[in-house]
């Protein structure tokens, strides 16, 4: 209640005092007109050549304080108390901005933000890992196929007793009492007729082509024609239905030692009409061991 009071009269006082000043004011300066009329002095005479008196300064008035409106009063005393309650805060802290980097200027790239840096987690440390030799990629060549392996030539393991064998599945070994005889597995070959038997065989004397049927020779582009591009015509007609071949048994025998198949070519009688020749291709694979134990067996032979 005291604390309403007091500002109140204070605002009331202030005012008062004014007034009260600016009356003892006015009071000093107007003359009394009680005052008796004195005697006043004769003019002094006024000299013509004088020059006029100097004027005095006048003294500079004050202008006088405004009076403070009574609800100003009040307004200032409201804030003060509230200043008084609330206690002040403390100034905010200024932030500071970072310093921007300088990046290199650059006239081919655009100006950009400096990336932040990785962040990298704390990791224990590793082992040394295992140097690793470099992978080097060759440039894709093509590259030649490589050859086969040459097929094998030393002979089979055999007695005479066990004869007749087969070797490599092709090659049919067997032995009578004076020689060995090295031949291809015996097929059917068409003769125009019908079927008959074919197949090649090999003798110390000569190679021969055994079948079944009556072989002409009059028929042209016959023979043996082998893969390799060897051509052995015809020489002897033996029996009418085999042939044998003395003169370039040597040529031939060597020919399949680089050859797998063989094409026999036969003319055949009677055949109507007289048109063509009959072919059959024969499998000579394998020839080099075979021909390497048909000499084993020779020598079996010739020891007994």
């Amino acid at each position: 209640m005291n604390l309403v009071i007091k500002p109140a009269l204070t605002a009331i006082a202030l005012p008062l005092a004014l007034c009260i000043s600016l009356l003892q004011g006015c009071a000093y300066n107007t003359p009394s007109s009680a005052q008796p009329a004195l005697d006043t002095p004769a003019e002094p005479a006024v000299d013509e050549h004088a020059s006029a008196p100097e004027a005095k300064p006048t003294a500079e008035i004050t202008p006088e304080p405004k009076a403070i409106p009574f609800e100003e009063v009040l307004k200032q005393d409201q804030a003060a108390q509230n200043n008084a309650a609330t206690p002040p805060q403390a100034p905010a802290p200024k932030t500071v901005a970072p310093k921007k980097e300088k990046l290199p200027l650059n006239p081919s790239t655009p100006l950009r933000a400096p990336s932040r840096p990785p962040q990298t987690a704390s990791v224990p440390k590793a082992q040394t890992p295992a140097v690793k030799p470099a992978i080097t990629t060759k440039p894709n060549v093509e590259t030649e196929q490589p050859a086969p392996a040459p097929a094998p030539t030393a002979p089979l393991e055999f007695t005479l007793d066990q004869l007749p064998i087969t070797i490599q599945n092709t090659w049919l070994l067997s032995s009578n009492q004076t020689d060995c005889e090295l031949r291809t597995i015996p097929v059917k070959m068409e003769d125009g007729a019908g079927k008959t038997i074919l197949f090649l065989q090999l003798t110390q004397a000569n190679w021969m082509i055994h079948t079944k049927s009556d072989i002409d020779l009059s028929y042209k582009d016959t023979g043996l024609f082998l893969d390799n591009g060897t051509h052995i015509q015809l020489e002897t007609l033996v029996k009418d239905t085999n042939i044998t071949i003395s003169k370039k048994k040597k040529t031939l025998t060597d020919a399949l030692m680089t050859a797998d198949n063989v094409k026999v070519v036969l003319g055949f009688w009677p055949t109507w009409p007289v048109s063509e020749a009959r072919t059959h291709t024969l499998s000579v694979a394998h020839f080099p061991q075979a021909f390497a134990t048909w000499k084993t067996c020779n020598q079996l032979v010739g020891a007994r």
